[in-house]
């Protein structure tokens, strides 16, 4: 019985120790699961905010670049709109605006991303008896960057000679100095880049331009204007470019002459070296009041002179009044044998007159026969009343060359009236 008590006794302690080992471990397993929970919980929270954070993030690198990508758009179709408003500078224009020019806005045709030139000093210093290179290495590349919104004015210009016409501007903004010089369509063509006395490269074309606000077609509309001889002569526009003349003498209902005094003379201003305004405008008188005198085109004459005299250049023919370029064989002037010589402008221009009536007409000559050569037309008269039958007659070789010199110089001279008559209509 005893031992029965005492078996009890210790089944129970034994019972007591197992049921309270057993509740710990419980508790202690229950609080690792619930601190794992709460771990799981902050993780899960960690990664939510993580994933927010990401988001936000993605966002905004989405707007700036979808700003960036409008910012870009935008100045493309600033610059797409700009250059459709850009009006390229030519000579012609900026002689026209000549006295103005330093009020004008300018700018260029492209947005300019530039890179200064390598420095490389190619002198050297003596080290231990020896010349060492002193250039120096691993320059860092310099940007410039310029925009073509930017309007700018002129500095310096100079439109004379022709050919070596130049514009300069200067951003000051950015102390860079652009040359621009004119190219052979006449425009000006960005030709220096300089800023500290360093020059910064460039592969595209540049242009200088204008800013117009008007259309297209208003800027090439030009309105007519019906003309008469005497608005003709005196300078004033004669209106729409008519087709080259071919007949030498006026004709009943023929359009008068194109060419202006006021035109020629400024074209011949321009092309003719070493001759002073007042002498071409004398001989460009001359040819328009002797022409008119025997009725004969001087449109034809005046491109006769320019094409024999080289635009006045060939000194030869200048200096002795010979505008025509007419030999002296044969030729008899005052009952003695020419030299090639006439006394003035007058006599000379009046000489190349009535030697083309001679081929033109068998009229006679309205005003005292001055041409020495004029008696040696006697069979031909009358036979070179067109421009193609003078020719022929005109030179004794390559008279097919010749009347295609000839059509080539009207044509340079009726373009150059064309667009002195769109500035003096573009005034009026």
């Amino acid at each position: 019985m005893y031992r029965k008590m005492l078996l009890l006794v210790f089944f129970m302690c034994f019972a007591a120790v197992c049921g309270f080992s057993s509740g710990s471990k419980d508790t202690d397993n229950k609080e690792d699961i619930d601190k794992m929970k709460a771990d799981i919980v902050d993780l899960k929270k960690t990664q939510d905010d993580t994933a927010r954070t990401l988001k936000e993030l993605n966002q905004k690198l989405g707007n700036i670049a979808e700003s960036k990508q409008q910012s870009n758009d935008s100045a493309r179709s600033d610059e797409r709109r700009n250059s459709d408003k850009f009006m390229p500078l030519t000579w012609e224009t900026a002689l026209e605006f000549e006295n103005d020019l330093d009020k004008l806005d300018f700018y260029i045709s492209r947005n300019l991303n530039l890179t200064a030139k390598e420095q490389n000093d190619n002198f050297g210093v003596v080290k231990d008896g020896k010349i060492v290179d002193n250039s120096e290495k691993n320059l860092p590349e310099e940007k410039l960057v310029i925009s073509n919104n930017t309007p700018v004015k002129i500095v310096k210009f100079s439109l004379n000679p022709r050919d070596k016409a130049s514009i300069d501007i200067f951003f000051s903004g950015q102390s860079v100095w652009l040359k621009f010089v004119r190219n052979a369509k006449d425009y000006f063509e960005l030709d220096l880049v300089t800023k500290n006395t360093k020059n910064y490269s460039f592969d595209e074309e540049v242009l200088l331009c204008i800013y117009d606000e008007r259309s297209q077609e208003n800027r090439t509309a030009v309105p007519k204007a019906k003309t008469t001889f005497k608005q003709a002569v005196s300078g004033i526009s004669s209106g729409n470019r008519p087709q080259l003349p071919e007949y030498i003498m006026l004709k009943s209902g023929q359009p008068y002459p194109y060419l202006t005094k006021d035109a020629v003379v400024e074209y011949l201003s321009l092309n003719s070296q070493g001759v002073t305004d007042s002498d071409i405008e004398a001989i460009i008188k001359h040819y328009i009041k002797e022409s008119k005198t025997e009725n004969i085109n001087h449109d034809i004459a005046i491109a006769q002179m320019c094409y024999a005299t080289q635009l006045l250049t060939n000194k030869a023919l200048f200096n002795n009044n010979n505008y025509a370029g007419l030999i002296t064989e044969g030729a008899v002037l005052n009952g003695k044998s020419w030299n090639g010589k006439f006394p003035g402008s007058k006599i000379g221009v009046r000489a190349h007159i009535q030697h083309l009536k001679g081929y033109a007409s068998t009229e006679s000559l309205n005003e005292k026969n001055e041409d020495p050569r004029f008696h040696l037309l006697a069979n031909r008269r009358g036979k070179g009343d067109t421009l193609h039958k003078l020719c022929a007659f005109w030179v004794g070789k390559n008279p097919v060359r010749y009347e295609n010199n000839l059509r080539d110089m009207l044509e340079d001279l009726y373009r150059y009236q064309e667009k002195y008559n769109k500035r003096v209509l573009a005034r009026s």
